[in-house]
């Protein structure tokens, strides 16, 4: 059975049992938790039967983050989630034989998890599993067998208090990635998908918000979109590039890669199309699988007026290593729209931050995924101000703002500042969270000066949180000095 056929199968299958679930439970949301591999089954061609999405993810973080956004569906109002993850660092320990618990590792996979999932938009995550089992090796757990915590579990226990007062809320991107359901449904299936993860991960890594759609679904492109990045464009079937013209017509800006003059049936029979994008076009059609490598020289070329800018080779097939395919990204979003991103210090891919709008102000997530420590630098936009933050290797920053400007949470490792007020010293592994709503920098002032209001907690992040107290403790887990709350924290649900 084609491609296609299968994914029309799988689409009636998963209709027709969130159908059977709604009959017995018409408030139950509805779901299938999808494997990681990008071709076991389809997953956006056909969304009618469920209510919001999910993916499972064991593996490489820098991996995770481009599966799980290809699943993002806001735009036609389903959310998207991470319904199991874990750390394999222990299991592939064990599977080396070396015994221990490697808990730094994994303590950074499971933050860097949280905060991109936070940042892209996904609604949660879910970690598997709960504890090791008792008869067998499996280190798999955030508890051992006899239900003794490991200090991932506790990292990730303070993470989710960090953001348990974010109220996340929608915010309709100007830029959507378009999925190619004509060549991605077909022979090489899963050269093209890992072209796609590829594709999504380098807009991810130039610090821009998008949306995902497929093809099938340009009907429905939310009006806010101002520009599209249209990878392996290669055969789209006549409705979606008609689509596509509307839009650069109506002002929009698309970025191409690939051929586009073979139809759906893959012939080149579409000879028009690069001149209707007001593009030169070579006279051959370049089948995409005869290109082997990229040029020396990579650039794309831009139409008449601007509005497209088209790369001949098919970029995401070929730059495995990630060499070319981001700068390209940057360049079209920075020279061709009027598309915003956050210009982070350093902007070289390995400082990934996202700014997510809140019912009540805004927050910046930020991963390091270099091999060393950095300073890294926010500029003031919009409602935030300025954020300078030292954060570790592998490691993660957060800083939430309220409507107010007053910072309401953060973490940090090395230092940080916000709007030029400290925040956090350098040398602590720190969160802070505000219980009153108040701003945390002079709630600090407060409890420093003895005065009492110390309705903030402050919590490391790899030790045991306090509930009714502000703990300072260092790395051995000793308690400094704590004073009580003058209230009880009550978490929002």
């Amino acid at each position: 059975m084609s491609g296609s056929g299968r994914g029309w199968v799988y689409a009636r299958w998963q209709r027709e049992n969130g159908k059977a679930v709604k009959q017995a439970a018409p408030h139950a949301p509805v779901t299938v938790g999808h494997l990681q591999d990008l071709t076991a089954s389809e997953k956006v061609l056909d969304t009618t039967g469920i209510d919001f999405l999910n993916i499972h993810h064991y593996g490489a973080v820098d991996h995770l983050r481009g599966v799980l956004k290809m699943i993002d569906r806001r735009f036609e109002g389903k959310s998207f989630s991470l319904g199991e993850f874990g750390s394999r660092t222990a299991h592939a320990a064990r599977n080396q034989g070396v015994w221990g618990d490697p808990a730094e590792a994994s303590i950074q996979h499971y933050l860097a998890v949280g905060h991109y999932a936070i940042g892209m938009g996904a609604s949660f995550i879910a970690n598997w599993s709960w504890k090791d089992f008792r008869d067998c090796v499996f280190p798999w757990g955030v508890n051992h067998a006899d239900l003794t915590p490991k200090p991932v579990l506790e990292a990730y226990r303070n993470m989710m208090l960090l953001f348990r007062t974010a109220e996340p809320r929608y915010e309709a991107p100007a830029l959507y990635l378009v999925l190619p359901d004509s060549f991605r449904i077909g022979p090489e299936t899963g050269r093209i998908h890992e072209g796609l993860r590829r594709s999504a991960d380098w807009l991810i890594s130039v610090n821009v918000p998008f949306g995902v759609i497929n093809e099938g679904s340009l009907d429905r492109l939310p009006p806010e979109a101002r520009a599209l990045v249209w990878p392996l464009a290669v055969c789209p079937a006549d409705v979606s590039f008609e689509r596509v013209l509307r839009f650069i017509e109506q002002g929009g800006r698309v970025l191409l890669t690939g051929d586009p003059r073979f139809a759906e049936d893959r012939t080149p029979t579409r000879m028009a199309r690069l001149e209707q994008l007001g593009l030169v076009a070579p006279a051959p059609a370049v089948p995409p699988f005869s290109v082997k490598a990229l040029p020396q020289a990579v650039s794309f070329r831009t139409s008449r007026d601007g509005r497209v800018a088209w790369m001949p080779e098919p970029l995401e097939l070929l730059d495995d290593r990630s060499e070319t395919g981001r700068e390209i990204y940057r360049r079209f979003i920075d020279e061709s729209t009027n598309v915003e991103r956050l210009r982070v210090t350093p902007d070289d891919g390995y400082t990934v931050t996202f700014e997510v709008a809140l019912r009540d102000g805004r927050a910046v997530a930020a991963v390091n995924q270099s091999e060393e420590a950095r300073q890294i630098v926010i500029p003031a936009r919009g409602h935030l101000p300025e954020i300078r933050a030292g954060v570790a290797a592998g490691r993660t920053l957060y800083v939430q703002v309220n409507a107010r400007g007053e910072v309401v949470a953060a973490a940090a490792q090395k230092g940080l500042t916000v709007g030029g007020a400290e925040v956090l010293k350098a040398g602590g592994d720190w969160a802070v969270l505000s219980l009153s709503g108040e701003d945390v920098r002079r709630l600090w002032r407060f409890y420093r000066s003895g005065r009492g209001r110390s309705v903030c907690v402050a919590m490391p992040v790899l030790r045991t949180w306090r509930a009714k107290s502000v703990n300072f403790v260092p790395a051995s887990g000793h308690v400094l000095k704590s004073r009580r709350c003058r209230r009880r924290p009550v978490w929002r649900t």
